[in-house]
């Protein structure tokens, strides 16, 4: 089905508002997900963000980006909500209801998985904003995938070290009057330009300890920060930019809340320290790349130009 709506998508999203910082303009892209087990009862929660995909000037697919570990299991729930604050009203919010499995249990034709087998998925609910004009403000507050950095740009944007910031619901903290998410921060553990491997060792102890089994390759890389359940399907920003300000012969910096933001990828897991007789978090947590995301999205961008 062709996406040809909101004639005035494109122009929101080149165009976006900077009556507010831009970690501001992130956090009103990020949404709760959940979903209620129907055997346990118990709910389960995770984050989304929208990311929207232009098609030159037809319009626009829009994309919840999550992890694939966020969804239900076909034995837990078909469907999932997306809560994601409404700006335009004091305290309120949007409730999305998706569907993620048909009745012959495969999954919605509206949900991709990544290819490489990443614990990434997409969302397309594009459908959703046709039938709900109430949510097209949305768009002005969303990122376009040309906010995504690919794996070729980041050895020359981003380096060891830099500092990032996600947004989510670590732990299902959350405000309830608001559904508003929790900023985090941390800094780049591994060489963002190279995929990360993880040792036999680590994997083989983690597995017998956790019951987790990780895989050998990351696509993607670590972060130093506190990552915990909730946070997971977080996408990873780099920090705004910063301006060098020489004063008194020192050289100081200082963040500028109006500065671009790109984004890294989104978190996947934080690890445990295996050699602790107890369970205990190395607060690292890994980033599948934004590339995966890119590509990901890629099936849903390929039929429409057919």
């Amino acid at each position: 089905m062709r996406i040809v709506f909101l004639f005035c998508l494109i122009t929101l999203l080149t165009n976006q508002t900077r009556s507010q910082g831009v970690v501001q303009q992130v956090a009103n892209s990020v949404g709760l997900i959940s979903f209620q087990d129907k055997s346990s009862g118990i709910l389960g929660f995770g984050t989304g963000t929208l990311i929207a995909k232009t098609i030159s000037d037809k319009g626009a697919f829009i994309f919840i980006v999550t992890n694939r570990h966020v969804l239900p299991q076909r034995t837990q729930s078909d469907s999932i909500n997306f809560k994601i604050r409404n700006l335009n009203e004091e305290s309120g919010f949007f409730n999305i209801p998706i569907r993620i499995f048909e009745k012959n249990g495969d999954y919605s034709a509206a949900i991709r998985l990544d290819p490489d087998g990443n614990n990434l998925a997409v969302i397309n609910i594009s459908e959703q904003f046709i039938l709900n004009k109430k949510l097209d403000y949305l768009v002005s507050h969303m990122f376009t995938t040309s906010f995504l950095l690919p794996k070729d740009s980041v050895r020359a944007n981003v380096e060891l070290g830099d500092e990032i910031f996600f947004i989510g619901y670590p732990s299902v903290l959350y405000d309830k009057r608001n559904a508003s998410p929790i900023v985090r921060t941390g800094i780049i553990s591994s060489n963002p330009a190279d995929d990360y491997y993880f040792n036999e060792t680590y994997r083989g102890t983690y597995f017998s300890k956790t019951g987790e089994l990780i895989p050998e390759k990351l696509n993607g890389f670590l972060i130093d920060a506190n990552v915990f359940n909730g946070s997971s399907g977080s996408l990873v920003f780099t920090k705004p930019k910063l301006f060098r300000l020489a004063k008194d012969g020192r050289i100081k910096y200082s963040t500028n809340p109006d500065g671009q933001v790109t984004v890294l990828g989104i978190l996947t897991s934080s690890y445990f320290d295996i050699v602790s007789t107890t369970i205990t978090r190395l607060q690292l947590g890994g980033v599948i790349s934004a590339e995966q995301i890119i590509k990901t999205m890629e099936p849903f961008v390929a039929t429409e130009k057919k």
